[in-house]
């Protein structure tokens, strides 16, 4: 009687082993992110009294985020409202526009970061361009 106790423990441990103990790392799925590193979308960029720099774009979760810093790079305070950023494929059209909302002073040297988003991905975008919104 014990030895068939003790088979119908060795069965059971094993069908649980087998069927019911799945590591939680092949449940987890791995977020998709990417960056786009193309060289005319992240780098500095000077408009009017304006520098965009530190530029990145990453596509995560199904939204691109483009982040850049804004420095008023004149000897006085300026306010910006708004500008708008055109995201640009290989052949130059333009494929989303952004909006990076200030609406502040900017004293001399002081710089922002601002963030824009966009449902779409953007990550082979080859070019950004910039452009102030004036009131």
């Amino acid at each position: 009687m014990k030895k068939i106790i003790n088979i119908s423990m060795v069965l059971l441990i094993g069908l649980f082993l087998l069927t019911g103990c799945k590591s939680d790392k092949e449940n987890v799925k791995q977020p998709d992110i990417k960056a786009n590193t193309s060289e005319d979308v992240v780098k500095n960029q000077q408009l009017e009294n304006f520098l965009f720099e530190n530029t990145s774009l990453v596509y995560e979760d199904g939204t691109s985020t483009l982040q850049t810093t804004v420095t008023n790079t004149s000897n006085q305070t300026t306010y910006l409202s708004e500008f708008k950023i055109y995201v640009k494929d290989k052949d130059g059209n333009v494929v989303e526009t952004l909006t990076g909302f200030i609406g502040d002073k900017l004293k001399a040297g002081e710089k922002r970061t601002i963030s824009s988003s966009s449902g779409q991905d953007l990550t082979n975008a080859t070019s950004i361009s910039y452009e102030v919104v004036r009131e």
